[in-house]
């Protein structure tokens, strides 16, 4: 079995809103389980053993995509770069950047450059890009791809006009200028950063190529020549020094420090001086007190960044020194937080309440989530706290005995036969099938290659419930509770090895019964085992073992192949061709759609997505005319959202179209959904 399933925005996560499993261990006041800038929780002494490749001196921003991990380490002028998430606290980095090696922390050392580095704030990566701002510079430094190198050049630097100038507002004030920008994000192909100096956020609608490109949109201004500080008054279109910014792939998030609010946008703005749906800490968009009606879970006090992930909301408060947490995200004014850190409750607001511990917080700037970890960069202590929030190594505990529980393993799967044991393959004779019992006919293994079926750490299971479990380093995961009936388990393709195809059935359909543990278990392959597995034979294609399925190509060899649909325009709707059945192993691509209150939302499935170069959302009204069509950002969302108050009738069709690098287009049926009953 080859099916994968739509891979998620990367920064996007699924998580479960109802369903406590997944968030078992958050809750107020918990203890961080580690401290990476110092040798323990209680020092916090900036450059600790003096400057290092452990050191930090004003640990300002921070970014994990789960895999690696990236510091701004403010004072020292750099940004330290982990491989692999650590496990210890005082670890050391493997990476710098900004400075020739890690005993160096001097601004813009040997000189302004592509390679230098002034005061950066921002740090940021979609996967393949990183991205750092500079407000020593006033500048955003863009590397094509993720740095393997100390002191790798960047490749685009954006509010210069070259990698040697360093002017605030290079030029004048206008859609390529910058003035100590901070916050960086991007949604598919757009990017948006925090022009902070300027109190305004600046939206390109692709990823820059080119240096001093302009920005499209602007939020915070009526246009690209003014910076005043709410502009016209404050209001849900000013913005007064806007610090960090995301985006859940749907929504836009601002955390409007002066404000003393964050704000949010229900989607994307296209226009200048768009107004935001909601905000955060205060009562209306017209007030922005600090702490309005005094310290407590609704008010916020200088929000220095803000976080989604689609479910959930974090904030982290640099005057108030802690994080709030909104388990759902909110979709009122005023709403306030489920949880908080930092600080034993809600009322407190004391830097390092008791002393410095790993429970406190003292000027906490910015935080992100992966998932199964928070981190959050924590300037004036000078480290970053990691806070483990996702699964650990499996312990059959006795919240098994109560049933609806699934666990299992993710492994490596040489030989292709779905079962976890050592592959070896006889270069002479073909390898032999599993026998009833399920063990192996192998041939010596002096006469082929061995290979332990190890399993897979870091591998994100998903249910069509909304929750997932994340692999241990055994490979193990489990779900502690999961609604009992039929239910659907995928493996996200996006957290495996890159090129690795999955060997069993993914998604697998699952029966959950009370009272009885369920175990389901994946194996995946690599398209080059086979070449590890037996020597290169020039009379036979190595990649077509006995026992091996075919190398992945994510449906474009298969019989219903995407993007070879009938372009017969006489009709609204083209053929289609590929199945819509998520279960099945042929290429699949569907839409569902349901009303949520003042909102629309669409979920997508599909299993080539990686082949999937631009997406479009179009919907039609009950006579199958145009009623409007939306770019999808990219990669694909797991599900996205539209505002209902501007479609009329009782009725609408929806359909979803998708092309890859050559323009060549697939479309899922037409689907219906009623408004009004």
């Amino acid at each position: 079995m080859r099916s994968l399933f739509l891979a998620l925005f990367l920064p996007i996560l699924i998580f479960a809103s109802e369903t406590p499993s997944a968030w078992a261990e958050l809750k107020t006041g918990m203890a961080a389980d580690m401290a990476i800038g110092q040798p323990n929780f209680t020092t916090a002494t900036a450059n600790e053993g003096g400057r290092s490749a452990r050191s930090i001196n004003l640990a300002d921003s921070v970014y994990s995509d789960g895999k690696k991990l990236f510091v701004v380490d403010f004072s020292n002028h750099r940004v330290l770069i982990w491989n692999s998430i650590p496990t210890s606290n005082f670890a050391a980095a493997d990476l710098v950047l900004g400075q020739p090696d890690f005993s160096s922390g001097t601004a813009n050392n040997g000189g302004r450059s592509a390679s230098s580095l002034s005061s950066p704030r921002g740090v940021f990566s979609d996967g393949t890009r990183l991205y750092v701002s500079e407000i020593g510079n006033d500048r955003v430094l863009i590397w094509n791809k993720i740095p393997t190198s100390s002191s790798a050049p960047a490749d685009i630097v954006l509010g210069q006009p070259d990698f040697n100038s360093g002017d605030l507002n290079n030029g004048g004030l206008s859609a390529r200028s910058l003035l100590e920008p901070r916050g960086i994000w991007t949604v598919g192909e757009k990017l948006i950063i925090s022009d902070d100096g300027n109190s305004r956020v600046l939206i390109w609608n692709s990823i820059p190529t080119s240096n001093f490109a302009p920005a499209d949109v602007v939020l915070g201004q009526p246009d690209f020549g003014q910076r005043t500080g709410n502009n016209g008054g404050r209001s849900a279109r000013s913005l007064a020094v806007p610090r960090y910014v995301c985006s859940d792939g749907i929504r836009l998030y601002v955390a409007d420090r002066n404000n003393h609010r964050v704000l949010i946008w229900n989607s994307i703005p296209s226009q200048n001086f768009a107004p935001a749906d909601i905000v955060l800490g205060q009562p209306d968009f017209t007030k922005g007190t600090a702490n309005p009606g005094g310290v407590g879970p609704r008010t916020l006090s200088a929000p220095h960044s803000v976080f989604a992930d689609g479910k959930r909301l974090f904030v982290s408060e640099q005057d108030n020194n802690r994080v709030l947490v909104w388990t759902k995200i909110p979709t009122a004014n005023f709403t306030p937080a489920d949880i908080v850190l930092g600080q034993p409750d809600f009322n407190s607001s004391t830097a390092d309440p008791g002393g410095v511990s790993a429970r406190t917080l003292d000027g906490p700037h910015v935080l992100v989530s992966d998932g199964k970890r928070i981190y959050v960069a924590e300037q004036n202590n000078n480290r970053v706290l990691i806070f483990n929030i996702g699964t650990s190594a499996i312990d059959l505990s006795p919240q098994f005995e109560q049933g609806k529980a699934v666990l299992g393993k993710v492994f490596w799967d040489w030989n292709g036969n779905g079962v976890q044991d050592s592959s070896a393959y006889n270069v002479g004779a073909p390898f032999m099938a599993p026998d009833e019992t399920g063990a192996t006919n192998r041939a010596p293994a002096s006469s082929g290659v061995l290979l332990e079926e190890k399993g897979i750490e870091g591998v994100r299971v998903v249910s069509d419930t909304g929750i997932y479990a994340i692999t241990d380093q055994d490979g193990k995961y489990h779900f502690p509770y999961i609604e009992t009936g039929q239910r659907l388990l995928k493996i996200d393709p996006s957290t495996l090895p890159e090129g690795a195809i999955i060997t069993t059935e993914s998604p697998r359909k699952v029966t959950i019964t009370e009272g009885i543990l369920t175990k389901v278990s994946f194996g995946i392959r690599h398209p080059e085992a086979a070449s590890q597995m037996r020597p290169k034979d020039p009379d036979r294609d190595s990649s077509a073992l006995p026992g091996l399925p075919p190398q992945n190509d994510g449906g474009k060899n298969a019989s219903a192949t995407p993007g070879s649909l009938s372009q017969d325009d006489s009709t609204p709707f083209l053929k289609v061709t590929i199945t819509q059945d998520p279960t099945k192993l042929s290429p699949h691509l569907s839409i569902t759609a349901e009303k949520k209150e003042d909102r629309l939302l669409f979920t997508i499935d599909c299993n080539y997505y990686r082949f999937i170069k631009q997406g479009r959302l179009t919907l039609y009204d009950e006579n199958l005319n145009t009623l409007n069509t939306f770019t999808l950002p990219q990669p694909l969302p797991y599900q996205y959202e539209i505002p209902i108050e501007d479609i009329h009738g009782e009725t609408i069709h929806y359909q979803l179209s998708v092309f890859d690098s050559q323009g060549n287009e697939d479309r899922t049926a037409v689907g219906q959904l009623r408004l009004h009953k």
